[in-house]
């Protein structure tokens, strides 16, 4: 059945990249009309993942320039956007973290600190995938964890689908990776690609710190909201003894910080400070490229260990989406999808942020979040409203996929375990969903306008 609705999303994509292409709109000129049609080829290509997603995205840097869209030194220069390499920097700085197992050490002494009760070990679980996702990418936060919450499984003999307790052990990884994960440009790439589109088009930059601003406070809602759930959910928790003599064990194991991982340390933290206080001066991607620089100086880090650890395929996507959304900006494609078909939903900035921050939050359960923010955010940049707005109306909520396995990584990783199953999941996640969109609503219309954003 699933395969049937993947092939004819598949073939109403091909279709009315077609039509675009033969019986175009009138009111438009022709590169919008075959920007429109590349928009929706990609979306079903995404949508499906017929072809991979790596392949979609170089696939659209060769047919713009193909369909005259955009001119072709215009379209690759696209792939050396800013963003992009501070996306790769990340990338590298977070192998190293995972290279030398400097990530496992601080999950094991975050987990062992919350392990007095079964409730308070969950709870770690939950609070370590966020705090590692607010300084690495969130699906290498919950690849980190999953092993370790394997064993927590294991010590405590617990059995898959058994218990309360041993559904919510794996699903709070995926919650707190994911919910930690919308707090700071490192949780995943889709806050970066964002703030690389609206560079390109309104030529407005958002610093690392700024956007730490913006996003942190509906992450730390999202946390003490989850927090409630699990906490009034969990009633009868089993002893954790077990684990906690294990951590200890673990981590005597492990010894003291060996060089590579202090050298990945000095170096995290280095990195961390100049994006914080010296981006004024020097741009983040280049505080990322240089970063990422000194690993390799100092022996942190070798090219094998880059390879294994950064995801080149996601990078060309992430590249692929950005070109995908400047194209249908530019061509004025944008624009007249917002006027003919949105306009009359989003009339004041508060109604674009409420609508357009449920539609990215039902979108992103479905398909890649980066997927997500790459085809929305060109449909609200052709809203009269503050770019910003925009850009965090759509981004923030689209990295929220809290209920299906398909929305996100840690929500596949933590589904694959085996240990809950899809209802149960989708019961609390629309509901932590439900409040943290409520959350989202209350700190845009009170909180961003102090910030100088443009809410009401």
């Amino acid at each position: 059945m699933l395969e049937r609705v993947k092939k004819a999303i598949l073939c109403l994509g091909v279709l009315l990249f077609i039509f675009f292409l033969t019986s175009p709109i009138h009111e438009i000129s022709t590169p919008a009309n075959r920007s429109l049609g590349l928009f929706f080829l990609t979306f079903s290509l995404w949508l499906t993942r017929y072809l991979p997603l790596s392949v979609t995205g170089l696939l659209v840097f060769a047919l713009i320039p193909l369909l005259g869209i955009l001119p072709l030194s215009e379209s690759y220069s696209l792939f050396g956007n800013r963003a992009i390499f501070f996306i790769l920097g990340s990338f590298i700085l977070a192998g190293g973290l995972m290279k030398t197992g400097l990530s496992r050490r601080i999950a094991f002494h975050i987990i062992s600190k919350f392990a007095r009760s079964g409730r308070n070990l969950i709870l770690g679980v939950f609070w370590t995938g966020a705090v590692l996702s607010f300084f690495m990418p969130e699906h290498a936060a919950a690849a980190i964890l999953f092993p370790i919450v394997i064993e927590i499984a294991g010590i405590l003999k617990l059995r898959p689908k058994e218990s309360l307790f041993s559904r919510f052990l794996f699903l709070s990884l995926a919650w707190g990776c994911v919910i930690g994960g919308i707090g700071t440009l490192l949780g995943g790439a889709r806050a970066p690609l964002a703030i690389g589109m609206l560079e390109e088009n309104f030529g407005i930059r958002i610093s690392f710190l700024r956007w730490s601003m913006y996003a942190m406070p509906v992450s730390i809602g999202g946390l003490l909201a989850g927090t409630l759930i699990l906490t009034l959910a969990l009633r009868d928790t089993p002893e954790v003894s077990s684990f906690k003599e294990k951590a200890k064990e673990e981590l005597k194991g492990m010894g003291r910080l060996k060089r590579d991982e202090r050298v990945v340390l000095f170096v995290y933290i280095l990195t961390l400070t100049g994006w914080i206080f010296f981006n004024r001066w020097i741009d983040i991607s280049l505080i990322a490229i240089l970063s990422s620089s000194l690993l390799f100086l100092f022996r942190g880090i070798t090219w094998k260990d880059v390879e294994r650890w950064v995801n080149w395929g996601i990078i060309l996507m992430y590249a692929g989406a950005m070109a995908l959304g400047v194209s249908l900006v530019r061509s004025g494609a944008a624009a007249y999808i917002s006027q003919r078909y949105f306009f009359s939903l989003a009339k004041t900035p508060f109604t674009t942020l409420a609508v357009f921050s449920l539609l990215s939050l039902v979108l992103t359960e479905g398909m890649s979040n980066v997927a997500t923010v790459a085809l929305l955010l060109p449909v609200v940049y052709g809203l009269p409203f503050d770019p910003v707005l925009l850009t965090l109306c759509i981004t923030i909520p689209g990295g929220l996929a809290l209920c299906l396995p398909m929305g996100t990584p840690p929500n596949a990783i933590a589904f694959s375990s085996g240990y809950y199953e899809l209802r149960f999941s989708i019961k609390f996640g629309v509901m932590l969903t439900f409040i943290l969109y409520l959350i989202l609503l209350l700190v845009g219309r009170f909180y961003w306008p102090l910030l100088g954003v443009e809410v009401w």
